[in-house]
């Protein structure tokens, strides 16, 4: 029986696995943002790929690094000519 079924605590090495799996969770957000923008594949406009992301990053059982900031960079992004990473700096500078 694993210590998850019987309701031990986490280790550290779970702790650095919640981690990379909250970090991955981040890169496929850029990439779908980035995907859904290139004018080779999707082409949305930003408001669009704000309307499909944005429920995506609120689902609550994803663990998702910066959530907070992610979703802010979304609005950030479809309201202001700049990269989608430019505006996740710009909201991550938004919260400190």
């Amino acid at each position: 029986m694993g210590r998850h079924a019987r309701g031990d605590r986490q280790g550290p090495e779970d702790g650095l696995k919640d981690a990379k799996h909250a970090h991955a969770i981040f890169r496929i957000i850029c990439d779908a943002v980035f995907v859904l923008s290139s004018p080779k594949n999707y082409n949305k406009s930003r408001e669009e790929i704000r309307e499909l992301v944005f429920p995506l990053v609120s689902l609550e059982n994803l663990k998702i690094a910066n959530r907070r900031a992610l979703l802010r960079a979304l609005d950030i992004y479809a309201t202001h000519p700049i990269d989608f990473s430019d505006a996740f700096l710009k909201a991550t500078m938004e919260a400190a």
